[in-house]
């Protein structure tokens, strides 16, 4: 992965034109909610948080075997968490393919085998660990980004039934509670 791989070490703590996101399983880059707000517990003064160029990659390397792993989809830079590993990958060209890529249950395996620590709840997959693992992939940047594509249309189909199923559920239990006063 080292030929593919490229570190980002840009920090800011300028919040308005890099704004503060969270990383999550779920829902990778993603803006922070109340849930996550912490800028409040920052008390040291500096740039400590890394900053995430649109098509960049983020990931929390105590969670990384999870697939705690994103890239940032929005067309603006964001910034994260200086505990975060930031890097590109194939020069940002085919994003979602990798996202999809890693969080299979193959490359979860393989990260999960990596990973190195004391503790088995403290093992972590930093940086220098991922960029010297071996993965097996297309070689083929065009082949990369019409799978990628493929999956990131397939997520966001997926997204859209999500919200018209809640949408339902909700007429649902409207109409149930007009029925049933």
């Amino acid at each position: 992965m080292a030929d593919i791989l490229e570190e980002r070490l840009n920090k800011t703590s300028n919040f308005i034109d890099n704004p503060l996101y969270s990383l999550t399983i779920e829902n990778g880059v993603t803006p922070k909610t109340e849930r996550y707000e912490r800028g409040f517990l920052v008390q040291k003064q500096g740039e400590l948080f890394k900053i995430v160029k649109p098509g960049e990659f983020v990931t929390n390397p105590m969670n990384l075997r999870f697939g705690a792993l994103g890239y940032n989809q929005y067309p603006f830079n964001v910034s994260v968490s200086g505990y975060y590993d930031v890097f590109s990958i194939d020069n940002d060209l085919c994003s979602p393919f990798w996202n999809s890529y890693f969080k299979t249950s193959l490359s979860l395996q393989k990260l999960d085998n990596a990973a190195t620590g004391s503790l088995i709840e403290k093992r972590r997959v930093k940086y220098s660990t991922l960029k010297d693992l071996y993965f097996l992939m297309p070689s083929n940047i065009d082949e990369k980004k019409q799978i990628g594509s493929f999956f990131k249309n397939l997520d966001d189909l997926i997204t859209l039934h999500q919200r018209e199923l809640e949408k339902l559920n909700n007429i649902k239990k409207s109409m149930l509670e007009k029925m049933f006063v």
